[in-house]
């Protein structure tokens, strides 16, 4: 397998206006995709899980003495937002009836109607006066009366500015145990030339130890499949996801999390007559790095790009979210000294390759977990105020 640098160098001022940062950034094909395996024998089961029901005729029509929304659900975009999701899931109270308009004042008839909260197509917005008026961007501050939607099986918001930081610190999905997908995003809103990846141009400030995050959100989900939280700001490691025995979809991109990586998640496997896909752990643009652990006991696709990573994966098998090999492990950077001012004439030349050598750079075969030093090969066009 080749590997080689690129041509990218990025001069940076180091502490002082007179020191330049070269930055070289690797380029290189390394999707994971490890075979399937059995999950280790430590590894939760699914058998004890609660089975997963859904509301019955009766449970839908039901009144409860909760009364007009704005009591007990006070958050004005948020209800707004609720009850515009709730539309398009409420059923007639019978067979023939047409389908009721949701308010504030019959919100609480059809509590248990709604499964699904996403803003892919239905935006947060402020309330509406008239229908003449234009939409409002909204921003949620209160979540006070989410509880009481326990049938909860979705909640995606993929302009997560629309959310206050402080009600994000407080949220949590206690109360939905049937919750299976979670999906928070902020800045993912423009693609790559190759529509290999979106990419992330903005973040929020949580400031929070994803853990910690994932351990306030999701105290008690054992159905979660789908996690995703990108663009965040989460720091600390990747985060260990033993509670949630189904996940096998983890996207933790362009957030903080930084450090080696000693193991990764055990993700689940889905049949093959219920998904196409294989599992993906997805950790691009964040800061981690080291060498990647023995991944062989990994079943599905780990995708780390935009990382600090010294390891290089083989055996990898194209995976249906990635156009190639490339997209799902490349362009790992590293600064690789103080080359001085570049106003002035080096008294010196600069020798890129031996600087490039203190990385000892290891290729691991994804299947068989055997990890072997190799040699680095430079590629790069130096500007002529560097090469003189």
């Amino acid at each position: 397998m080749s590997t080689k640098f690129s041509d990218h160098q990025h001069a940076s001022h180091a502490n002082s206006a007179n020191h330049v940062i070269l930055q070289t950034t690797l380029l290189l094909g390394l999707s994971l995709a490890l075979s399937a395996g059995a999950l280790p024998a430590n590894a939760a089961t699914v058998s004890n899980l609660p089975a997963t029901t859904h509301p019955t005729a009766a449970s839908r029509t039901t009144t409860t003495n909760l009364g007009n929304a704005q009591t007990w659900l006070p958050d004005k975009t948020l209800r707004n937002w609720i009850e515009k999701n709730l539309q398009g899931q409420v059923a007639p109270a019978e067979a023939g009836a047409s389908t009721p308009t949701i308010t504030d004042a019959n919100l609480a008839q059809y509590l248990p109607q709604l499964t699904s909260l996403s803003d892919a197509n239905i935006p947060i917005t402020q309330p509406r006066a008239s229908t003449t008026d234009l939409l409002q961007p909204g921003k949620i501050t209160d979540w006070t009366g989410l509880d009481k939607f326990t049938n909860l099986t979705e909640f995606t918001v993929v302009e997560a500015d629309r959310l206050n930081l402080t009600g994000l610190h407080q949220l949590s999905f206690s109360f939905a145990p049937r919750l299976e997908v979670l999906q928070l995003q902020y800045g993912g809103d423009t693609q790559a030339p190759d529509n290999s990846q979106r990419l992330w141009n903005r973040q929020l400030d949580l400031k929070i130890p994803a853990q910690t995050f994932i351990d306030q959100l999701l105290p008690n989900n054992p159905h979660l499949t789908t996690l995703e939280l990108s663009g965040l700001g989460l720091t600390g490691g990747i985060p260990h996801l033993d509670h949630f025995p189904l996940i096998s979809n983890v996207r933790l991109n362009a957030n903080h999390l930084s450090g080696k990586i000693t193991a990764l998640p055990r993700l689940h496997e889905q049949p093959s007559d219920q998904s196409d896909q294989s599992p993906l752990l997805s950790v691009g643009q964040n800061d981690l790095s080291g060498y990647l652990p023995d991944l062989r006991s990994l079943n599905g696709t780990f995708a780390y790009d935009q990382n600090h990573l010294l390891t290089s994966l083989t055996n990898l098998p194209q995976h249906p979210n990635y156009n190639d090999n490339h997209s799902a492990g490349y362009d790992q950077s590293f600064d690789v000294g103080s080359l001085g001012d570049p106003s002035t004439t080096p008294a010196h030349p600069i020798n890129l390759s031996a600087l490039v050598q203190k990385f000892q750079w290891q290729v691991q075969n994804a299947t068989t977990g055997q990890a072997t030093p190799t040699r680095l090969k430079l590629i790069t066009n130096i500007p002529p105020s560097f090469s003189r």
